[in-house]
């Protein structure tokens, strides 16, 4: 049985094209990461602290955020919120998982679109029973 050109080139598009969609699930699969590691020192105080060194970039429509807790000097457990660089609340506030362990949320203030392309980052408030001065270190997902 002769195949014409035409189904060749046909089927070859459509390998081409497989490969190249692959290409992208498993890029899109391996870029669901945190942004960079990041220490942040927190007081017993009443307000948020916007942690500049714990921040990710928006990148897809997705609702949802995660944390993951690498370490925390306290025994307490903080608040955790996304902020903007102005410090404007980007999420609902969330307990800090412990060391070791993940959290996730959701957006607030601002739709998944119009959140695509900016910086997040760690909003964090201490324990009303925290004393003194600790330290967390963390990564956030934005997307």
């Amino acid at each position: 049985m002769k195949i014409s050109k035409k189904v060749k080139i046909i089927v070859g598009a459509m390998g081409v094209i497989a490969m190249v969609s692959a290409a992208n699930v498993s890029t899109k699969a391996s870029n669901w990461y945190y942004g960079a590691e990041g220490d942040c020192s927190i007081s017993d105080s009443n307000n948020f602290k916007r942690c500049t060194s714990i921040k990710d970039t928006k990148g897809t429509t997705n609702a949802t955020f995660h944390v993951k807790t690498l370490n925390k000097t306290m025994w307490s457990t903080p608040s955790f919120k996304l902020v903007n660089s102005d410090g404007a609340t980007r999420s609902v506030t969330i307990d800090l998982p412990k060391a070791g362990y993940e959290g996730s949320g959701s957006l607030a203030g601002v739709s998944p679109s119009e959140a695509i392309g900016h910086y997040y980052y760690a909003g964090l408030k201490a324990a009303w029973n925290q004393i003194g001065t600790d330290t967390v270190t963390a990564k956030i997902s934005a997307d």
